[in-house]
């Protein structure tokens, strides 16, 4: 739970753009993004654990448009199946997932030594549409 309590001490969660608030928990996972000058041989594993389908769709076109490689899951089990075998540098966690939410996936995953590591951002709530 440190991790997640860092992470949003460190992303601000008003006032951003979905994207932005993507862009800074890249920053603060040490994920560079593609507009950064040090992109080579950068390219990371980021796992989206996610119900909804076309904010699924719409995450991954952004972040593989950063030049990142996408993972995605649609169910709290299928998010540490995926974590386990993948071993991605980044989850972005959806607070409701079905079958388990989100909080006590990455718990799981806590628990887990393989990927205890993992940086885990978890969504409450994603904003979709609103352009400034």
């Amino acid at each position: 739970m440190q991790d997640r309590l860092s992470l949003q001490r460190d992303i601000p969660q008003y006032g951003h753009s979905w994207k932005e608030n993507t862009k800074r928990a890249f920053a603060v996972a040490g994920i560079p993004c593609a507009s950064t000058s040090c992109m080579q041989n950068t390219t990371k594993k980021i796992l989206i654990a996610d119900s909804n389908d076309a904010f699924r769709e719409s995450l991954r076109k952004f972040i593989t448009g950063l030049g990142h490689e996408v993972f995605e899951a649609a169910t709290g089990q299928e998010a540490i199946d995926k974590a386990s075998s993948i071993h991605p540098d980044l989850i972005m966690m959806d607070l409701r997932l079905p079958g388990m939410n989100g909080d006590e996936v990455t718990a799981r995953l806590k628990r887990n030594m393989s990927t205890r590591h993992i940086p885990v951002v978890i969504n409450a709530a994603w904003t979709i549409g609103l352009q400034h």
